[in-house]
């Protein structure tokens, strides 16, 4: 999880709402880090406009949800790697994900 500023509690706070809590099993200040961690298919985040770029510093793509129903607007990104099956955990925070994202193009 980023930790900065206000981030963990905003985050918690909108599992909360939600019926769930975050699973942390890592927390930095970098949001490089985080940004790398998610190009890489080891995570999801919830981030500002401010913060997302569309790469990582390795050169990986960077996808950007929108969340409708928060109360304060951020984005998410989820990578899958090619060919690579996913465990029944991540498959269901994907399916949780395209459940509440709106799409901001058709090709999303």
């Amino acid at each position: 999880m980023l930790d900065t500023d206000k981030y963990p509690d905003v985050i918690c706070q909108h599992w909360q709402e939600k019926g769930g809590q975050p699973n942390v099993t890592f927390t930095t200040t970098s949001f490089e880090t985080v940004r790398s961690l998610v190009a890489k298919g080891r995570g999801v985040t919830i981030l500002s406009d401010l913060v997302y770029r569309p790469w990582s510093l390795e050169g990986l793509r960077v996808m950007r949800k929108t969340i409708e129903d928060s109360a304060t607007y951020m984005d998410v990104g989820a990578v899958a790697v090619k060919g690579k099956m996913l465990a029944e955990s991540e498959r269901m925070v994907l399916d949780y994900l395209r459940g509440i994202i709106i799409r901001l193009d058709d090709n999303a």
